[in-house]
């Protein structure tokens, strides 16, 4: 019996174990990712709140390349590769990573106040190396006429006067036509996959880390059935007949379904990523609702999500029905977010193009308010409150924090300047400055970002994202 006994511990701890092999323990390259992220933001978590981190194979390995936007200039940004057991880091200034999957080849693009810039690097036997570099400013050359800049509306890069500009490739001076053709030589814009595809905010990325590769259920992996569409939509009547459908995407939401073509502009310019849309919007069940059709150049060039993220469903200006909000793309250096807004009427959507003004818009169901967030300058910092009146979304509230010129003290001088929109005018709630407390500004810092406070920078609210809360 006690042999028996022996036995039956001994099966019992063979699968015990057997089991607890069978949980994924965390690989050598997301324990370097967790520990790089964790030690750069530790005491900073609230500064770091509209950081962006996205996953890309870059090199042909199957270990994912990390690239990271810590939110501004000042932060910067930069790519990650685990190479030799070892994290490599390349440090960049925030801007825009397209990548040639697992060609081993990206290109970063950024600037600001004047100065532009295209990188184009490699991942070479486990190190990032640079092959090029371009770079341009619109500071004229010659004494050239300025006044055309406020005129034109491909500013700055089809200006009038690109041929005054100074445009560098690889430490020579080219023309911009030049520039161009040398940029294209060594990098495929139109293969190319932007980093803003997928990104995830500091409050999941490193779920998303531990969680990278471990394979979805069966339930979760299942394809939706092909949507179909009961009677024919006459596109001759929504879209330019010069306009080229390219491409086109499914998608099922939970009141809607969705069928959106992608349009391209003959002659599209180089640095253009703003193609147009149709979107046909069906009930349940295959009848054509609507076709609504967006023209993106008015914003021009823009970054774009994945397509199964193009659409949102959500009650925009709180009157009880399901709008519908298109993501118009991350646009600049920082990746600020737009949103076309289609509001439901009756018998159909309208679009509401008020609310596309708002930068890095979050809905805000409980307060009945839709949040924004932008940053002016290396370091400026604004927020706002919108509220949907009289058919519009107007801006009641806003938010300015950094170093502001203070005429009183002849300096810059860190500031929180807080107005209010009153009888059609801005009118000042609240300035507070660092000379208000101590050296440390602890009270200062609080008095932003605890959740608690009318702010509340440091709440789940102020994301990047469409959400409702």
């Amino acid at each position: 019996m006690k042999k028996l006994y022996v036995i039956f511990v001994l099966l019992l701890i063979a699968k015990l174990t057997s089991c607890h092999s069978s949980i994924q323990a965390p690989a050598a390259w997301q324990e370097l990712y967790t520990q790089f992220i964790s030690e750069k933001i530790a005491g900073y978590e609230s500064y770091y709140n509209s950081a962006r981190f996205s996953f890309a194979y870059i090199n042909d390995d199957d270990i994912p390349e990390l690239i990271i936007d810590w939110g501004s200039t000042v932060a910067g940004g930069g790519v990650f590769t685990f190479s030799n057991d070892k994290l490599v880091v390349l440090e960049l200034l925030s801007g825009g990573v397209k990548f040639l999957e697992r060609e081993s080849l990206f290109k970063n693009s950024g600037g600001k106040m004047g100065f532009y810039f295209d990188e184009i690097y490699c991942v070479q036997d486990g190190e990032f190396v640079r092959l090029h570099y371009g770079g341009w400013s619109y500071m004229c050359k010659d004494n050239c006429d300025w006044s055309h800049i406020s005129e034109n509306e491909e500013w700055p890069y089809e200006c009038a006067d690109q041929d005054h500009w100074t445009w560098i490739w690889d430490d020579d001076e080219v023309s911009h036509d030049e520039y161009k053709t040398r940029l294209n030589a060594v990098f495929d814009q139109d293969r190319a996959k932007s980093h803003y595809i997928e990104c995830y905010g500091i409050d999941e990325i490193f779920d998303v880390i531990n969680q990278w590769g471990i394979p979805e259920s069966p339930t979760t992996t299942s394809s939706e059935p092909p949507i179909t569409v009961k009677e024919p939509v006459n596109f001759d009547d929504y879209i330019d007949k010069s306009l080229i459908v390219i491409d086109k995407h499914e998608l099922s939401l939970e009141e809607f379904d969705y069928i959106i073509y992608t349009i391209d502009r003959p002659n599209r310019f180089i640095y253009d990523y703003d193609y147009d849309y149709a979107v046909i919007v069906l009930e349940k069940g295959g009848e054509v609702l609507q076709v609504i059709y967006h023209d993106s150049q008015e914003f021009g060039a823009a970054h774009l999500a994945e397509p199964s993220k193009w659409i949102r469903e959500l009650d925009a200006n709180f009157d009880g029905k399901t709008d519908i909000l298109f993501h118009l793309g991350h646009f600049g250096a920082q990746g600020l977010e737009r949103y076309a807004c289609f509001l439901r009427t009756d018998d159909a959507f309208m679009e509401n193009q008020s609310f596309s003004e708002i930068p890095n818009p979050v809905v805000d169901a409980k307060n009945q308010v839709i949040l924004g967030s932008s940053r002016d300058g290396a370091a400026l910092y604004e927020y706002y409150m919108f509220k949907f009146t009289d058919g519009e979304f107007l801006n009641t509230e806003r938010l300015f924090i950094g170093e502001i010129y203070d005429y009183d003290a002849d300096d810059y001088v860190l500031s929180w300047i807080d107005e209010v929109f009153i009888d059609e005018e801005w009118q000042l709630r609240e300035k507070i400055t660092q000379n208000d407390f101590d050296d440390d500004c602890e009270e200062w810092f609080y008095a932003l970002y605890e959740e608690n406070k009318h702010w509340g920078l440091s709440s789940s609210r102020w994301r990047y994202m469409v959400k409702v809360q």
